[in-house]
């Protein structure tokens, strides 16, 4: 058994009470003792070693104790620390008013204090009990300490870490860590002469050596004791390791606290058992509580609405099942009885057997958030500008008609698909502050014409829809068709200016052979198009005849749309000639398509495919281009017509918004004067187009381009537009011509054709003459030049070359034959 010294004779009792404890402690335990090791649970690490000088001393550190005796071994340790703590706590205040160090001893911060000796043995405090930071640090110790006072204090060094000396007469002693960080006490020299009085320098272990070999250097009257400067960095590096380690939990278990108590988010905590065992201030404020308290010992379940509780219960347990966390979102109630919504997290703790042993909950509220949301998902099925329902939202009351009626539990329905006509000429013409606010007095009068369970939405630009339910037969759509149409019929107020639009309704009633809604609705949209196709203003009804035409109008689309690309269209042209002589005055170019499959293909039966597929501005570019190059050979073999003329439609006008433009750079590429080419424009595009499009009409003749009109007398319109505009040629539709000279009507027309042209300075042209008694009537009448079949037939440009070279056609006219 170890022999200890004794101390001053009021510690006599105290450690002979401890020696008495640890002899029995130890008793058959030497190999324990060798090596200088008790272990006692839960409290602290006595140990007691012989050392050179006779000298032996006990320290107290924390260490788990794992063999048998344990509460004898308790009971010592725990003796050993009450008297060191007062010991400690009385020579501490002793040594303090007697030295004036600069920071209270009484008062060190709890945490790991490293003691090393070279001469004798290393030795480690390590405070691991549950002593807040500001209580006392002690060590026990079995003679008086003596201090001598340095520190960098005295030398100005505020900023560096604190170093402390100590001279201790038996003992390896002790000094205060002033601002938290571990110190390690290391005996650097004895007195040299010979008394048992020692110092010992204690700073931070990543600064040991350094002060260490400072203060070797300035020993005065001391003894140097051996120092191994790498073995001292090394376990300085140790040190420092796990003492930063064990700061760094006592500061993370910190943290989480401040977290806990200082977040927005309500925190609660608890058992298997459900009850609520730990709860923040956010926790209560949500749940309308002053005090976390009021929620402790109470289930989580009963703050949440009893319809939610399965739910929110599931989500707990399918935690504890994945392992991880989960989030959720249920109802809560408040103590006020109020309700609301809460997202909320679940995160299970588990203990080292992997069972989980607490739920810790963070909820928020989202009241406000399921607000937006609401407000949101109801704007996404709302059309902004008339407030009407919009596509989505038509398609879902759609499919839920269409289900219901097929499951027998509705009556008949049908769709209406409406569009307004004309539309974008309102918006050409006043703007499209105008065009909003007609679509808003639109949808007004569409509303307030359905009965109340009908369905009015609107798609997008000038389309509505109508879901008409609870009809019999396809009669009540269409009385609604027409009503609808009516209540357009009185004049729209918009800036003082009164406007008149009408409606074209496309109608799709209920078929049990439809398979889905959308089919329905792509069948409203095709008599849609019927509708306007036959004049617009008016209403028609789905067929089947009507899905065959629509199916090969898309499938004619489609192949115009490569037709470019596979070089199938092609430009011939039609001599216009001076009936009595026979002499060619000019040519037309007309778009031909050479179609693999279906032949060659007059423009009447693409051209309305082109425009209303948008390809209408590229087709008529190519035809100008084209033209233009052939008149460029023609003149340059020196054959060229006086004039080559190039049919425009309505819609490359109205798409084109920089035709002029494009018609002046065409001519300059091809070397051409403005008269060269003369521009075919119908009626119909100038009963069609805007002031804006008018107005690329009255630019291309101040450039002094030669236009034509087209078929006339087939606008039934006014002829304003003769006085308007400066054109150099009417000509005369070929209906009129066929009843030429038997339909008296049609030789008037021709008369009061002739009489105009000659009034406005304007020549005349007949088309679609096929015989020569046309021909020699129109002479008869003042017609001088015409063109059709009997004269030539459109040609490819090859076929024209050649008739240019005769220069004449050789059936010439005469008026009395």
């Amino acid at each position: 058994m170890p022999r200890t010294v004794k101390g001053p004779p009021q510690y006599d009792a105290i450690f002979d009470k401890a020696e008495e404890q640890l002899d029995r402690f130890f008793q058959n335990r030497q190999d324990d003792f060798a090596k200088g090791i008790i272990r006692i649970s839960g409290e602290r690490f006595i140990l007691v070693r012989g050392a050179a000088l006779s000298i032996e001393f006990f320290e107290v550190v924390k260490r788990l104790f794992t063999e048998r005796d344990e509460r004898a071994a308790a009971i010592a340790g725990r003796l050993l620390f009450d008297t060191a703590h007062a010991l400690g706590k009385s020579d501490a205040s002793y040594f303090h008013n007697s030295m004036g160090l600069h920071d209270p001893i009484s008062k060190l911060a709890a945490g790991p204090v490293f003691f090393a000796h070279t001469g004798w043995a290393s030795v480690k405090l390590h405070e691991e009990s549950n002593l807040q930071p500001n209580e006392d640090f002690f060590l026990l110790y079995d003679h008086p300490l003596s201090f001598e006072a340095e520190s960098w204090i005295r030398t100005g060094k505020l900023s560096d870490f604190p170093v402390c000396f100590m001279n201790a007469g038996y003992s390896s002693g002790w000094c205060e860590e002033s601002f938290g960080l571990p110190l390690v006490a290391v005996e650097i020299s004895c007195r040299a002469r010979g008394d048992e009085a020692c110092r010992f320098i204690m700073a931070p272990p990543g600064r040991l050596a350094d002060h260490v070999s400072r203060h070797l250097g300035q020993a005065s009257g001391w003894a140097k004791m051996g120092f191994d400067e790498e073995l001292w960095r090394s376990l300085g590096r140790d040190w420092a390791r796990e003492a930063l380690l064990e700061k760094a939990l006592r500061e993370s278990e910190m943290d989480f606290r401040h977290l806990f108590e200082l977040s927005p988010d309500a925190i609660v905590v608890w058992k298997t058992d459900d009850i609520i065992r730990s709860a923040n201030k956010a926790a209560a404020t949500l749940l309308g509580y002053d005090d976390p308290g009021d929620l402790i010992g109470r289930s989580w379940q009963d703050f949440v609405i009893p319809e939610d509780r399965p739910f929110s219960a599931a989500n707990a347990k399918k935690t504890d099942n994945n392992g991880g966390s989960v989030q959720a979102e249920f109802r809560m109630r408040r103590k006020d009885g109020s309700q609301f919504f809460a997202q909320g997290r679940l995160v299970v703790a588990w203990d080292a057997n992997g069972a989980p042993v607490e739920t810790i909950a963070i909820a928020r509220d989202i009241s406000s958030q399921k607000t937006t949301e609401a407000a949101l998902r109801e704007q996404a099925l709302r059309d902004q500008l008339t407030g009407l329902p919009n596509r989505p939202a038509f398609l879902a009351r759609l499919q839920e008609v269409f289900s219901l009626r097929r499951r027998g539990a509705a009556a008949a329905f049908a769709v209406l698909y409406i569009d307004v006509d004309l539309f974008k000429d309102v918006n050409d013409t006043l703007g499209h502050g105008a065009g909003d606010r007609l679509l808003q007095q639109v949808a007004a009068r569409l509303r307030d014409g359905v009965r109340e369970g009908d369905f009015v939405a609107r798609f997008g630009g000038d389309e509505f829809a109508v879901l008409q339910a609870g009809i019999s037969e396809p009669a009540d759509a269409g009385a609604l068709a027409a009503a609808l149409m009516k209540s357009m019929a009185a004049p729209f107020e918009m800036d003082g200016n009164s406007v008149r639009v009408s409606i074209s309704i496309g109608i799709a009633f209920d078929d049990p052979e439809i398979s889905d809604p959308e089919t329905m609705l792509t069948q409203a949209d095709l008599a849609l198009y019927r509708a306007k196709e036959e004049g617009r203003d008016r209403y028609c009804f789905h067929a089947a005849e009507l899905d065959q035409r629509v199916r090969e109008r898309v499938s004619l689309t489609n192949e115009l749309r490569g037709a470019f690309e596979r070089h199938e269209l092609e430009v011939f042209y039609q001599a216009q000639v001076e009936i009595a002589s026979g002499r060619i005055v000019g040519m037309e170019a007309l778009a031909r398509w050479n179609h693999p499959q279906r032949g060659l293909m007059m423009p009447g039966t693409f051209i309305p495919v082109a425009e209303q597929a948008g390809l209408i501005s590229s087709i008529g570019h190519w035809v100008l281009d084209e033209a233009c190059r052939q008149m460029r050979r023609w003149r340059d073999e020196g054959i060229a017509p006086p004039v080559v003329a190039v049919n425009v439609s309505a819609a490359q006008l109205k798409t084109d918004h920089k035709f002029d433009r494009e018609f002046s750079e065409v001519l300059a590429k091809y070397g051409l004067l403005d008269g060269d080419v003369e521009l075919e424009l119908t009626e119909s595009v100038l009963l069609e187009t805007t002031q804006e499009h008018r107005g690329i009409v009255e630019r291309l003749h101040q450039a002094g381009t030669k236009m034509s009109i087209d078929d006339f007398g087939t606008g039934y319109s006014s002829l304003q537009y003769l006085r308007s505009y400066h054109f150099s040629r009417l000509k005369i539709a070929a209906q009129f011509v066929t009843g030429v000279p038997g339909n008296s009507g049609d030789v008037a027309i021709i008369r009061a054709a002739l009489s105009l042209a000659r009034e406005f300075g304007m020549g005349v042209i007949a088309e679609g003459v096929e015989t020569a008694e046309q021909a020699s009537y129109l002479l008869l009448l003042g017609c001088e030049h015409a063109q059709g079949a009997y004269f030539a037939r459109p040609v490819p440009a090859s076929a024209a070359t050649v008739l240019l070279h005769q220069g004449r056609i050789g059936t010439g006219a005469k008026a009395d034959r």
